[in-house]
């Protein structure tokens, strides 16, 4: 899977064109007890870093990290908030919804909501999420090249494939 860059709060510089833009706190993915922070595109995201440490080796190992001497931990504040400048917030968003589902096992989505999770998953390592996706979009509609293409490009098992021209 891809290496996201956790960037040190010296390094953190938000994209942003132009005159300084407030930052936000989620709508609806700000939630008091979270005790991990993220920041994207001017939006911060408070969240529960169990699933994180869970679900993720990646995230497992950075959060482990201890911080330097004298220095806070890697996304226990707004100030030190985990910046991911190669993610859209709108996708962020849409990856939470699978933890924070409140229809619990029912999942309810377009394909383009479940690839946009699903390259989140992949990215990251989450294999279970990964999984949840691939069943899903194993019963949703796709034309023939979207299939194919989502399938090649976050080696899906081909084999799945094979099914839905048999």
């Amino acid at each position: 899977f891809c290496i996201l860059k956790m960037y040190s709060q010296r390094e953190r510089t938000p994209d942003v064109d132009g005159p300084f833009t407030a930052l936000r706190k989620h709508d609806e993915y700000y939630l008091p007890g979270g005790d991990l922070f993220f920041l994207i595109e001017q939006n911060h995201f408070r969240v529960h870093r169990y699933f994180f440490e869970r679900e993720s080796p990646y995230f497992k190992a950075q959060l482990a990290t201890p911080a330097s001497p004298g220095a806070s931990r890697q996304g226990t504040s707004e100030s030190t908030a985990i910046v991911l400048n190669d993610v859209r917030a709108a996708d962020f968003a849409k990856f939470l919804w699978v933890f924070y589902n409140p229809k619990y096992s029912l999942y309810h989505a377009k394909v383009d909501d479940w690839v946009a999770i699903l390259n989140l998953a992949c990215k990251w390592g989450f294999t279970e999420i990964k999984a949840l996706v691939v069943r899903e979009i194993e019963r949703l509609y796709m034309t023939d090249i979207h299939r194919v293409v989502v399938y090649h490009k976050y080696d899906i098992d081909r084999r799945l494939l094979f099914a839905n021209y048999a």
